[in-house]
């Protein structure tokens, strides 16, 4: 039998690698399913530390607003910095863990906080067992400058924080120019731009922040907007008198409203005639002063044959601004009659009448505000018979009446002051001899240049001309008119230059119940009437404005500098001053400050009639707010339950400003706002 040859199966043994093969996949995916689920679980560990460590932040920045509440009774911080662990502001019990203001932090504080305080520690604060631990600083910068909106403008009624004057004081004119250049491309969202500014290099920002908010003084909640251009005043002109009767304390009209409100739009207004010829005057036109025969050379003098002798009428420019090209003159007349007699009788009356006119003048009459102008007229031309001085006791009566005494614009003959109704007369009796004689009286003068119209509103009095032009007028020294000629009414302060029905100048004559309103007089010690009845501008918060709790004299004094005429360059007296009152006590409304005795405290400091203090005042306070906390807050928080070593999980930092309402709202609380 031939034996059978087995040939070998090729596909033995297949089915085991197939197994291997399976066996090694699974192996491979069972090590990758174990990495992957490392990585996730590494990944969700890391997510979950970051929420935590936003959600820490979140918490710090709480804890620094509560801490801010807490330590913030007033309407101002008592101090310029908070820190975590600490107590108070400005503490120094701080356990020196942490230091926030490092790195681009640094770059968003004020500089001149940065240098104070950018080495200052906060210490890790707790969340709780294994919550984490956050720390935090806050600064405050209350009192800095938003540089998207001050300086920029010419000084003018003291209504816009673009009027702050940052000029010498805080920046160079070439600095000045380049911020305001740069915010009108758009607004600084943050101080780096402010410092990445590249003409000049970089802008110093000791003093500026990005941000404010100053709402109304919560003492104005009620005031009613007035307008500020003739034609919103006459729109709003039943609101405004409405609100000057509360202001007067009753609810009636008062005397004269009519009268009292075309003075108000004649303050304004910028043409040259009043709307009330028999009525006060409010115009920056030359206003006459004061009538009188003047003194020294031409004195009134006797001869045998005559009389000679100089009529001077003074007028007073109330102006701020001069009117180039408008001309004005003084016209009137004069009658003077001479008696001549003696015992026998009367020699002969000698009459003479004149109507006279100045030479007209580029107003106003090229003097200066504050000071006067005097013009000549003759008392008498011509002559009389020789009188016999040596027989029969000669004796003379002078009589010299002036009527109709007016200031016309020279081009068209329009009336802009007028007392024509008012008769300046002088007279002499005594024995006939030659030489200089006195009349009596020596002068008549005005009460107030601007109540001159009516006989009741001028006075005999000793003369004060003293023969020249270009005199301040020191005889009307606290009774000086501030005549706006704007166009706008800037602020409700302004109204405290205006009149009012007060005490009579004369009680037999109600044309005469006119005096000067001092605004500062109105409440005593209480808050500001004007202030809490009328305003002058819209919308309920403002930007840019000082606050008036501030410390800093060199952020104050941008309120007072290059204040508009009458008022003096006062920036140090007028910063130094309101630091310190707002040191002894908190401001808490603009009341406040405007209820300090300005010009008793500084009278021997500044010296200011009553409406140069008014101006002042009225050109400055509305640059000042008080209800304005704002701070800057650097947050850091971290997951770890041991922040202070290196083994921390994550740590998260964040940086916010914060503004905050000093006022409660009818809740008790204090309104914030988080950028």
């Amino acid at each position: 039998m031939k034996a059978e040859t087995i040939l070998p199966n090729r596909k033995n043994g297949i089915a085991v690698i197939i197994v291997l093969g399976l066996l090694a996949l699974l192996m491979v995916l069972g090590v990758a399913f174990t990495v992957s689920m490392r990585v996730e679980r590494a990944g969700a560990a890391n997510y979950v530390s970051m929420v935590k460590g936003r959600q820490l932040v979140w918490v710090g920045l709480a804890e620094a607003i509560d801490a801010i509440n807490q330590e913030t009774p007033g309407m101002y911080p008592e101090g310029d910095f908070l820190a975590s662990g600490g107590s108070g502001w400005n503490p120094t019990n701080v356990t020196s863990q942490i230091r926030l203001l490092t790195g681009r932090a640094r770059d968003h504080v004020p500089s001149v906080l940065r240098d104070a305080y950018g080495d200052e520690y906060c210490s890790w604060q707790s969340m709780g067992s294994g919550a984490g631990s956050v720390a935090y600083m806050v600064l405050n910068m209350s009192d800095m400058l938003d540089a998207n909106y001050v300086g920029g403008a010419p000084r003018a009624g003291g209504a816009s924080a673009a009027e702050l004057v940052l000029v010498t004081n805080l920046l160079t004119a070439v600095e000045s120019s380049a911020l305001v250049s740069a915010r009108s491309i758009k607004p600084f969202e943050s101080l780096p731009e402010l410092r990445a500014v590249s003409s000049p290099s970089s802008i110093p920002a000791d003093y500026f922040v990005t941000y404010s908010r100053y709402p109304n003084d919560t003492n104005r909640a009620s005031a009613i907007y007035m307008g500020t251009t003739v034609a919103e005043l006459v729109s709003n002109r039943n609101n405004i008198l409405g609100a000057l009767r509360t202001v007067l304390g009753g609810s009636r009209p008062f005397r004269q409203e009519a009268v009292w409100f075309d003075y108000l739009l004649d303050y304004i207004d910028t043409n040259a005639a009043p709307r009330e010829l028999d009525g006060p005057n409010a115009k920056p036109v030359p206003l006459l002063n004061e009538v009188a025969p003047d003194f020294g050379r031409s004195a009134p003098a006797l001869s045998l044959t005559g009389l000679t002798g100089q009529l001077t009428v003074e007028v007073w420019n109330p102006s701020m601004t001069n009117r180039p090209g408008t001309e004005y003159k003084i016209i009137g007349d004069i009658s003077t009659t001479v008696v001549v007699s003696n015992d026998l009788g009367v020699v002969g009356s000698y009459p003479y009448t004149n109507s006279f006119s100045a030479y007209s003048r580029n107003s106003p009459f090229g003097i200066e505000p504050d000071e006067l102008e005097i013009r000549h007229f003759p008392l008498f031309e011509g002559n009389w018979p020789s009188v016999d001085v040596t027989t029969n006791n000669p004796q003379v009566n002078v009589s010299i009446v002036v009527r109709n005494l007016q200031v016309v614009n020279d081009s068209d003959g329009t009336v802009v002051d007028s007392a024509a109704a008012v008769n300046f007369r002088f007279d002499y009796s005594d024995d006939y001899a030659a030489g200089a004689f006195s009349l009596t009286p020596e002068s008549w003068q005005t009460l107030d240049p601007r109540l001159n119209w009516h006989q009741g509103g001028w006075t005999n009095a000793q003369a004060t001309i003293t023969g020249r032009g270009g005199e301040l007028n020191d005889g009307q020294d606290g009774m000086r008119v501030y005549a706006s000629d704007a166009g706008l009414l800037y602020s409700p302060l302004e109204l405290g230059h205006l009149l009012c029905l007060g005490a009579a100048t004369d009680r037999r004559d109600s044309n005469t119940e006119w005096s000067p309103w001092r605004e500062f007089q109105l409440t005593g010690s209480a808050r500001h009437k004007l202030l809490e009845n009328l305003k002058t501008h819209e919308g309920d918060v403002r930007k840019g404005l000082v606050n008036a709790n501030s410390l800093e004299v060199r952020l104050l004094q941008t309120v007072f500098t290059d204040l508009p005429f009458p008022a003096p360059d006062a920036a140090t007296e007028a910063a130094n001053y309101l630091i310190a009152n707002n040191e002894t006590n908190l401001f808490t409304s603009l009341s406040d400050v405007l209820d300090l005795d300005w010009q008793g405290d500084l009278s021997g400091t500044l010296s200011l009639n009553d409406v140069e203090w008014d101006a002042l005042l009225a050109s400055s306070t509305g640059l000042l707010a008080v209800r304005q906390n704002l701070f800057l807050i650097v947050v850091s928080a971290t997951t770890s339950a041991s922040p202070g070593s290196s083994s921390y999980i994550g740590r998260q930092s964040a940086l916010a400003v914060v503004w905050r309402d000093p006022v409660a709202n009818a809740q008790g609380l204090h309104d914030t706002v988080i950028r």
